[in-house]
């Protein structure tokens, strides 16, 4: 089972763990790998893994509420929604993340019909704060710099007719301004360009002026509530696991292009990991990737009360009169008892439950706004001879059924459906979470749900996806295992295990929502691990190239490497076999640098490249699409930061594991 701690005792928290996109311990059982399922139901069902489905700590959990964020990619994306007018003061404030410059005049965090801009202006001085009010310029290029790949807290006020707007609580520029303004779309210039690229977080709109005038304060290290010194929120959002707002009269939020919902922020986490309060999720690849489990009479719903739910984040949503499965124990002809899935009516998302009586499919639905890139919570719970489906913890409406459902004899299925050839068809792609059948109780949900689920009375299957051997304890990743990639518990640096890789075939993906957690852009970076070799041959530790020239960590011909922009930057130190090794990259400004236990080890690298988008392998060269130059060895500890340079100089090496928050 995934472990709440790394082996160590009380541990002192990270300042930078926010800005921590990986972080592996490998510990855990001796031989766990992400491949084996667990049924957490008290029947502790046999679970058949299909295709390459992995799981791991990317969860609807994975952070508080109020500690996440939305990226936009700069093409196309944006959230809208009905509208905000404000009239006299108010406060206008958000957390951004930039991770690259379009070459707009302009990046419009705000924006409103009648050329109302809340800009990041890169006309006139390079990420300094302008204002635009009904297509007069109210404030432009002057202050601080918003630079990229790093955390800034900025707001704009207005108290009486002054206008101001400030960078981590200091004020930058001042004008004036009565107008009455309207704002409704968040992250690009509605009429085309001007585009964010990057992520936003808690974006607050408040009818008064929190930070008066002659005021420099320190940001919230919390995220925003709707508790302010003043006036009433009108919008609160890109702060949860899904696309919502959390003000007290919550408008419907509009996701435009590819927006994603993202466990990142600038807010440190409120605890470390915690299977039982984060839980974990189930990656499916929609290519094969499904979960069975053979037919068993717990599974039949006959003419009981029951509860299906689970959580989904698609990463793709079916074509037009299309289907993707999450559950079901149905196939085409013969035996067949019901699926649940989303379903594309005509572009129209709908959440669909089809129970079959007889030789006789009912399709129930009702319309739920599936989105890519969001956490959703859905359910259908049947109570005497309704049955209603809810998603994200409200009825969706209720359909009378009292036929007696199919007791099929097909396998339980979770991800897909078979068709009569018992072939797997429908697929889902994206995350699947917390997925429970009750039987025997009409469960229904009371709100959404806060935690995962439990095994309550009655509760036939729970997959909760928290056996991963090798996690990430940030929960932004699912770790897919490849080969027999496994724990160690008898080589290891720290805690109770380590990764361990034979040299052939074995090596770790990182499934992440976005591969833009290590796309480290021009900003800083620290990839670091432990690492024990087995062998002189050569052999990839960290591989980050597929997709671009991100940087690569490998060794050969005795010495560690630093790989970059298609050739060996950095030739650092002879390595021994059978001996444990902090190795460390680290981007400050322009220098790159690699150490060896804390010393730096070969020369400097002077580097500005904008590294993209990466879905980094760990264990073998990537780059090839054949993944050669397998590492045969361990690692213990890997942690990357994306937009810190942990170290810029010689430094002690860690004397115990990194902390979990």
């Amino acid at each position: 089972m995934l472990a709440a701690a790394s082996g160590i005792g009380a541990e002192e928290a990270d300042p930078n763990f926010n800005q921590t996109v990986l972080l592996l311990h490998g510990d855990g059982t001796n031989g766990a790998q992400n491949n084996t399922f667990l049924d957490s139901s008290t029947n502790n069902f046999t679970i058949t893994r299909n295709g390459n489905t992995t799981q791991g700590t990317f969860s609807p959990f994975s952070l508080a509420a109020g500690e996440w964020s939305n990226f936009f990619d700069g093409t196309g994306d944006s959230l809208t929604w009905s509208g905000t007018t404000l009239s006299s003061n108010f406060t206008v404030e958000c957390w951004v993340y930039k991770t690259a410059v379009d070459g707009s005049p302009h990046t419009n965090v705000f924006y409103g019909s009648g050329n109302n801009q809340f800009a990041i202006d890169y006309g006139g001085v390079d990420g300094s704060i302008a204002l635009i009010l009904n297509a007069a310029t109210v404030i432009s290029g002057s202050g601080t710099a918003i630079t990229l790949d790093a955390w800034h807290h900025i707001a704009w006020v207005r108290e009486g007719t002054t206008c101001r707007a400030y960078v981590n609580g200091v004020q930058q520029g001042t004008g004036t301004s009565s107008a009455s303004f309207t704002l409704n779309e968040i992250g690009r210039y509605g009429p085309g360009g001007y585009e964010m690229n990057g992520y936003i977080s808690n974006i607050r709109i408040t009818n008064a002026c929190l930070y008066p005038s002659g005021t420099t304060f320190t940001p919230s290290a919390l995220p925003f509530t709707t508790t302010v010194s003043s006036g009433t929120v009108q919008l609160l959002t890109c702060q949860s696991n899904r696309f919502v707002d959390n003000s007290s009269s919550p408008k419907t939020i509009t996701r435009n292009g590819d927006v994603r919902v993202t466990p990142f922020s600038p807010f440190a986490p409120s605890a470390a990991y915690s299977p039982s309060v984060n839980g974990g999720s189930g990656y499916f690849d929609g290519t094969g990737d499904f979960l069975s489990i053979a037919d068993n009479a717990a599974f039949e719903l006959s003419n009981s009360n029951f509860a299906i739910e689970a959580w989904v984040y698609p990463l793709a949503l079916p074509a037009s009169n299309a289907i993707a499965n999450i559950a079901s124990q149905y196939i085409t002809t013969g035996s067949r008892s019901f699926l649940f899935a989303i379903y594309n009516n005509s572009g129209t998302m709908q959440l669909l439950f089809q129970p079959v009586s007889g030789t006789t499919d009912t399709a129930i639905s009702q319309n739920f706004a599936f989105k890519i890139g969001e956490w959703a919570h859905i359910a259908a719970v049947r109570s005497g001879n309704n049955i209603t489906l809810y998603g994200n913890g409200a009825s969706l409406g209720t359909t009378a059924y009292s036929s007696t459902i199919n007791n099929a004899t097909g396998p339980y299925l979770v991800g897909c459906r078979y068709n009569a050839s018992s072939a797997a068809e429908l697929l889902f792609t994206g995350y699947i979470a917390g997925h429970r059948l009750i039987v025997g109780s009409a469960t229904a949900p009371s709100g959404i749900p806060t935690t995962p689920p439990t095994d309550v009375t009655n509760t036939k299957l729970l997959l909760n996806f928290t056996n991963a051997g090798i996690f990430d304890n940030t929960g932004k990743n699912n770790l897919e295992t490849v080969g027999n990639a496994q724990i160690d518990t008898t080589i290891k640096k720290f805690g109770t295990g380590s990764m361990d890789f034979d040299g052939t075939g074995d090596y770790l993906i990182a499934r992440a929502p976005t591969n833009n957690f290590f796309a480290f852009g021009t900003g800083n970076f620290t990839i670091e691990f432990w690492l024990y070799l087995n062998s002189t041959a050569q052999q990839i530790v960290y591989d980050g190239r597929p997709g671009s020239a991100t940087p690569t960590v490998y060794y050969n011909s005795n010495a560690i490497r630093y790989y970059a922009n298609a050739a060996d930057r950095i030739t650092g130190a002879t390595l021994n076999t059978g001996q444990w090794y902090h190795i460390a990259v680290s981007r400050s400004g322009t220098s790159t640098k690699l150490f060896v236990d804390g010393t730096q080890s070969g020369s400097t690298y002077t580097d500005s490249t904008n590294y993209t988008t990466s879905t980094p392998i760990i264990g073998a060269d990537a780059n090839s699409g054949t993944f050669n130059n397998g590492l045969n060895g361990y690692i213990d500890d890997l942690r990357i930061t994306k937009g810190v340079a942990r170290y810029t100089s010689n430094f002690t090496p860690p004397t115990a594991a990194f902390p979990n928050e």
